[in-house]
């Protein structure tokens, strides 16, 4: 995993992975769409391990915004 969050964060997803962590990409996502840093008709996604993970529930919950 990352470093730097600390473990409040971490704790944050037992129970919530694939919700909580989905909807801080996406805010993230949206935030650079918004600022024009992004075609938001060509963002993709992938990963390995909780990447894979991750980027499997942003394009299932959102195939709208992850191509």
């Amino acid at each position: 995993g990352s470093t730097g969050y600390g473990q409040a964060a971490l704790e944050s997803l037992a129970g919530n992975a694939g919700s909580l962590d989905v909807l801080g990409v996406v805010a993230a996502t949206r935030a650079v769409i918004d600022m024009g840093l992004v075609d938001s008709e060509r963002v993709g996604v992938c990963g390995g391990s909780h990447g894979g993970f991750l980027a499997a529930h942003l394009i299932g919950q959102y195939p709208e915004l992850f191509k």
